[in-house]
């Protein structure tokens, strides 16, 4: 007998807190003790990387499929959930998601991870509390979930306005993707002017126009493609890194192999700094923990991740759409199994990569002997040798010369593993399809939570709207469109940081009030809005006041910043030199300003840790309020 959600809720409720207990252990827990960890060595790995490469990967899909077993005699979806995950994964980890995650892996080693442990982590949340949710209330999107829930309309408009800010920023990266991508296309031909700016312009343009067609014709089909562009990536990705380990060590599994590259890695950074080629001040230990984040904020970058990626907009709306509860938990499942699928295999590209730059710089690498891959790179926007000036001029070149674009790395995998070059193209025109595809289901859903608010019904209760004509959506979706590609085109932040802070707003204000709509019958619209605004608003003034306008933030907050008194000193002596007008000293006060404005240490990646408190606060003091008022008046 086929065992019924309405049996299996109670089991499930209690059997929650066990997923969600060894979640928080292996989500930032355990990597407080990353320093001691890393003494322990499993398969050639630092126990600690292990743990946040792969293994708490690995634990996060387990318990994606524990949430959804108790759900085996569910009913059957229209669409299949393992055909759902791996269009999500496809929405979620095939455009600028895996190129800024490598290049984040490739820069910062082992405190690169806590980008990876973020943006998968978020889909147990999602399997645990989230999906079963917006199930229940048979809601497909953000909007109509807070509508249904509370029943007025003040939260679904102030979700609509920071949905629109988050999903903007991450538009923006698909674009700067694309960009990116066929930038080298434009180059020397009739769309580029002397300076190469049209040619910029025209490569922003392109990618607008292509999303907003995939937004207005959002079908059954752009599933598909995003399903084959994951297949797509996930298996030229997959083979590169299996040459790569192959060539390297003689091992056809990447997973496996570059626990020894990390090893003989970690031998090459000695033998590097005893030849003075390369400068321990500059250079870090690959796979030493805190190099570029505290633990602290290594904990705060990836609880702020995940919990903007339990609520991110469009994921949502992919897996709520899939079919009731039993279904929606399944979906994650699957999403989440395929994400860890591809997101495993990238720390082993950024190793090997690493391990071959340094391997060729400890053989004697000049100018005349640098990798073609390394020199003919299109994809990079700095010059990847000798950005500055060379450490030896005509001679040998030392780390600190080799300045490769860590974005540009997955583009380039292909060349770097010596693939065949119809395969390096192969790769560029899925990540290219797959940007194309992400952006325009963003677009869609963005337009979709528009039109839901302009024509939201007057009466309480969150009635789905009418649907409009598609001149109506297109007429929404163009601008949507237009926005995000003047972003992208004036935003001065990379890939990461875009992704980053659009998931940290999202957990400031989106996650609180989608978890308490979720868990407390008592929810009320107004102390929602109020409260997901104001842990958005913090979260905004934080990363615009440390960007924008670091002087003036740091004189107001230096009190909270954690640098030492004597940085602060030395800021006041430059800040007093640009009021006397001394030549120089205004650029100098903005550059230490931007280093030392902070509120107690926190990364502007990681606000999500600030932001979220807030708004979970806020929200609970002003339902109390007007709960009684509410009972006044009736």
């Amino acid at each position: 007998m086929a065992v019924t959600s309405r049996e299996n809720a109670p089991r499930s409720k209690r059997a929650l807190w066990i997923p969600l207990l060894i979640w928080s252990i292996f989500a930032f827990a355990l990597h407080f003790a990353a320093p001691l960890l890393n003494g322990v060595r499993i398969l050639g790995f630092p126990l600690a990387y292990y743990l946040a490469a792969q293994g708490a990967l690995i634990i996060f899909a387990m318990l994606g499929f524990w949430v959804a077993l108790p759900w085996r005699g569910a009913p059957r979806a229209n669409i299949a959930p393992l055909f759902v995950g791996m269009s999500t994964a496809g929405l979620w980890m095939s455009g600028a998601a895996p190129v800024a995650l490598i290049g984040a892996l490739y820069a910062y080693g082992y405190d690169g991870l806590a980008f990876a442990l973020g943006l998968t982590g978020g889909f147990v949340l999602v399997g645990c509390v989230v999906a079963p949710a917006f199930a229940r209330a048979q809601s497909a999107s953000l909007e109509d979930f807070l509508a249904k829930r509370t029943g007025g309309i003040a939260a679904p408009y102030a979700a609509t306005a920071m949905l629109l800010v988050c999903l903007t920023l991450l538009v923006s990266a698909e674009f700067e993707v694309v960009r990116r991508l066929v930038s080298p296309i434009f180059a020397n031909t009739r769309f580029t002017d002397a300076s190469g700016a049209l040619g910029e312009a025209w490569v922003l343009v392109l990618p607008v126009i292509m999303a907003t067609i995939i937004a207005v014709i959002q079908t059954r089909v752009t599933l598909s493609l995003q399903a084959v562009s994951y297949v797509a990536i996930l298996c030229l990705v997959g083979g590169a890194a299996a040459l790569m380990s192959l060539v390297a060590f003689d091992i056809a599994i990447p997973q496996l192999a570059y626990g020894h590259g990390l090893q003989d890695l970690a031998v090459l950074e000695r033998s590097l700094i005893l030849d003075g080629l390369s400068d321990p001040a500059v250079v870090q230990p690959f796979a030493k923990s805190n190099n570029s984040f505290s633990a602290e904020n290594f904990a705060a970058l990836s609880i702020s991740l995940m919990l903007g990626a339990a609520v991110a907009p469009h994921l949502l709306t992919r897996i709520s759409s899939s079919g009731p509860d039993p279904i929606a938990r399944q979906a994650s499942a699957w999403s989440l199994f395929f994400v860890v699928l591809l997101v495993i295999t990238l720390p082993a590209i950024a190793t090997l990569t690493k391990l071959d730059i340094y391997s060729s710089i400890a053989r004697g690498m000049t100018m005349s002997s640098v990798p073609n891959w390394l020199e003919q790179s299109a994809y990079s926007t700095t010059p990847p040798l000798c950005a500055h000036e060379c450490a030896e001029p005509g001679g040998r070149l030392h780390v600190q010369d080799v300045t490769i674009d860590p974005e540009a790395i997955l583009p380039s995998v292909a060349a770097i593993s010596r693939l065949p070059e119809a395969l390096s193209w192969l790769l560029i025109g899925a990540l290219a399809v797959a940007a194309l595809l992400c952006a325009g289901s963003m677009i869609a859903v963005m337009a979709g939570a528009l039109r839901f608010v302009l024509s939201a019904p007057e009466t309480e209760g969150g009635e789905q709207p009418n649907r409009k004509s598609a001149l109506v959506r297109a007429a929404l979706t163009v601008p949507l469109a237009v926005i995000a590609g003047v972003v992208a085109g004036q935003l001065q932040a990379d890939l990461i940081t875009r992704i980053a802070w659009a998931l940290s707003l999202a957990a400031s204000g989106l996650f609180p009030m989608i978890l308490l709509a979720a868990i407390s019958p008592r929810a009320n619209s107004i102390a929602l809005a109020v409260g997901g605004l104001t842990g958005f608003a913090v979260a905004l003034y934080y990363i615009v006041g440390t960007q924008n306008f670091p002087v003036q933030f740091l004189g107001l907050w230096h009190e909270v910043s954690n640098m030492p008194p004597w940085r602060l000193e030395a800021f006041e002596e430059v800040r007093q030199n640009c009021r006397d007008a001394v030549p120089g000293a205004c650029a100098e006060a903005q550059t230490m300003a931007r280093e030392l404005a902070n509120w107690w240490g926190i990364d502007t990646r990681a606000v999500g840790i600030i932001g979220a408190p807030i708004g979970f606060v806020v929200a609970c003091l002003v339902s109390l309020p007007t709960q009684l008022l509410r009972r006044a008046t009736v």
